[in-house]
């Protein structure tokens, strides 16, 4: 084996490697039952926060300081790829996110796992922390732009494909206008195994070899993620940027590190560049959500409704309740 042919082969193994799987997987058992295929929740302190549908979109309340997570749900029988942003970067190298190109966490069947920060290596990561806007991680490496969003793009895996089916190799009697024949002494001629060998089936072959590597690695690089040089000002100046950094409300800052061992694993979408599912959150603290018209708080009832539901005796216990036998049913 020549050196050139060891390289290609160390080069697909590479490849290979793109996406990362969570080492324990925070596995909770995810009831499939009436549940959406794939979730995404905001957890502080292990507890999910309300969310709040308003105009089309879903609204997560935060408080500056406060430290959360979002817990990913797979509710499918198949593994799943997850791909994920908080204000605009993506969580495992820091950069404007992607999800055609770059890559994310693996789930397995009927798993839950909590993202608690900006990957740092192969074992930490950055804290999610509610901040201002200033102190935003988009802000300080200098685009607060998309600061309040969260998103989630979730990659069926593709099913292996089915072993093809093989039709017998029939030989001729004799020269017949087919490449390849036996020879005088029975053997086969080279010929003869040009036309039975079969190419290779593209739509075979690992589709992650159009992304790039694990986190902040590029296409080649094999090395740790790590936090990413400033996304680009999209054409803005810095003196608007100054002005979208000085937004009140809620942003995402770099927090203190956190233990969170991943290990690399293979993943080949089903659909390489077409999420099956996509998923967003919005969030800020209670006073911009109010100032979007979030009806964080539930209405007043109604006297109406009080005076019609009034009870005489509120005191009094009720009565239980309890399954009724059916029609027939003998004790």
């Amino acid at each position: 084996m020549n050196l050139s042919t060891v390289f290609r082969s160390v080069l697909v193994a590479a490849l290979l490697v793109a996406v990362l799987l969570p080492v324990p997987v925070l596995a909770v058992s995810a009831s499939p039952t009436g549940a959406p295929p794939y979730e995404v929740v905001v957890v502080v302190d292990g507890v999910p926060r309300p969310e709040y549908l308003h105009e089309g979109s879903t609204w997560v309340e935060g408080t500056r300081g406060r430290r959360y997570a979002l817990r990913l749900i797979n509710h499918t029988n198949r593994r799943v790829e997850v791909v994920a942003t908080v204000d605009g970067l993506d969580v495992v190298d820091g950069k404007a996110g992607d999800y055609v190109h770059k890559r994310g966490y693996v789930l397995g069947p009927w798993q839950t796992y909590d993202v608690e920060g900006f990957r740092l290596d192969m074992g930490r990561v950055a804290a999610f922390r509610f901040s201002s806007v200033a102190g935003s991680y988009a802000a300080r490496t200098g685009n607060a732009r998309n600061v309040g969003v969260i998103g989630v793009a979730f990659f069926e895996e593709r099913r292996p494909l089915p072993p093809p089916h093989r039709l017998p190799v029939l030989l001729p009697m004799g020269r017949q206008g087919v490449e390849g024949d036996r020879s005088r002494d029975g053997t086969l001629d080279d010929g003869d195994f040009r036309a039975q060998a079969t190419p290779a089936d593209e739509s075979a072959m690992p589709q992650v070899q159009k992304y790039g590597g694990v986190g902040g690695m590029g296409k080649s690089g094999m090395g740790p993620a790590s936090a990413a040089p400033a996304p680009s000002m999209d054409g803005l100046s810095a003196e608007r940027s100054a002005t979208r950094n000085a937004r009140p409300g809620l942003g995402t800052s770099f927090g203190e590190s956190r233990d969170s061992d991943v290990v690399e694993a293979s993943f080949v979408r089903a659909r390489a560049a077409t999420p099956t599912r996509l998923l967003s959150l919005r969030y800020d603290d209670r006073a911009g959500l109010l100032a979007q018209g979030v009806p964080v708080d539930p209405p007043a009832p109604r006297d109406s409704w009080l005076r019609a539901t009034a009870d005489p005796f509120p005191a009094v216990p009720r009565p239980r309740h309890f399954a009724q036998p059916p029609s027939g049913w003998n004790e």
